[in-house]
């Protein structure tokens, strides 16, 4: 199955790399592009300060867990016992999660071992060659190919318009509903007082959606926090400045706390397509077999519908064949 194919993989977050992942077990040979300068989409890395921090998901559940395990034992992911509470600091309760080591984006790294990976690489347009095959048009001015099949593995508004070839899939992806999120990591130094026994608060806020001590994680060190907005936040101030941005969950974060926080360093970050609002479950293969698509947005929200989708993929691209 797949054996010398040459596919293209547009996307290296979690769904792309594991597609690429289960292509190569296969037999195949997947090329991944990624218009960014590293891997993970929303379980991307960031520098703050002398240390590193996790930009995106804050966590990866269990179930999504055994799935990127059964897909292939040897991943860098640990368990993470955490404190988690409200926004009130009202309750507080022991659960558990997976993370990457030693940082997110660590994971789609080792999903991409053997394969070849292009960064900073924005592909515009596909063309498809009248002898089968397709051609792929950087934004550069470079063309890449040919391959025998194509997968998109972006957000929904972002595959669009390269899924021309197929109205199904075209159809399903402009019908899909992504909303921003913007995200703030801080270093600050020392630990808030009132956050000493908390881990991760989630619940109700006017901007808020979660705090997260990202030093709390696993291997690593520092007194690094993450602020992310919540949708409804996000979406008032898509286009705003991001140092006014950070400022202001900055404030929400000391209003809570009830004391100045003053951070040491600090990264403001917006991800345009951070949830899915809605979509509808689809076959993810175009008609022809050769055009497909994965994603969160193919199969719900968050990374276990990511995961979830490139399974899927995997075997409507096995059964088409």
């Amino acid at each position: 199955m797949f054996a010398d194919e040459r596919i293209a993989v547009i996307g290296a977050g979690l769904a792309g790399c594991l597609v690429a992942r289960q292509l190569a077990d296969r037999g195949g040979m997947p090329e991944v592009f990624e218009k960014s300068r590293g891997t993970g989409g929303r379980l991307a890395a960031a520098r703050l300060g002398g240390a590193s921090a996790d930009l995106g998901a804050a966590l990866i559940d269990s179930k999504a867990a055994m799935h990127l395990l059964d897909a292939r034992a040897q991943l860098p992911l640990e368990q993470w016992p955490h404190k988690r509470s409200d926004m009130k600091l009202m309750t507080c309760a022991e659960e558990e999660g997976w993370v990457p080591m030693p940082r997110a984006s660590s994971l789609t790294r080792a999903l991409l071992e053997g394969v070849p990976l292009y960064t900073e690489t924005r592909i515009v347009a596909l063309e498809e060659h009248n002898q089968g095959g397709w051609w792929l048009h950087t934004e550069a001015g470079e063309t890449k190919g040919p391959y025998t099949r194509v997968v998109l593995a972006v957000p929904a508004p972002q595959a669009v318009p390269l899924l021309a070839a197929s109205d199904p899939l075209q159809r399903a992806a402009s019908s899909a509903r992504m909303t921003p999120s913007w995200v703030s990591l801080l270093e600050l130094p020392e630990r808030p007082v009132k956050l000493a026994e908390v881990d991760v608060l989630e619940g109700d806020h006017p901007i808020l959606a979660r705090i997260c001590r990202d030093s709390s994680k696993p291997g690593r060190s520092g007194e690094i926090w993450q602020l992310q907005a919540n949708t409804r936040w996000s979406e008032q101030y898509v286009d705003a400045d991001p140092g006014w941005v950070g400022q202001q969950l900055i404030g929400a974060l000391s209003a809570l706390l009830g004391e100045s926080v003053k951070p040491d360093a600090l990264r403001v970050h917006r991800w345009l397509y951070s949830n899915v609002e809605s979509s509808q479950k689809i076959r993810p293969v175009s008609s022809c077999g050769s055009l497909a698509v994965c994603g969160d947005w193919v199969c719900g929200q968050g990374i276990l519908a990511a995961v979830e989708s490139a399974n899927l993929l995997i075997r409507a691209l096995e059964t088409n064949d």
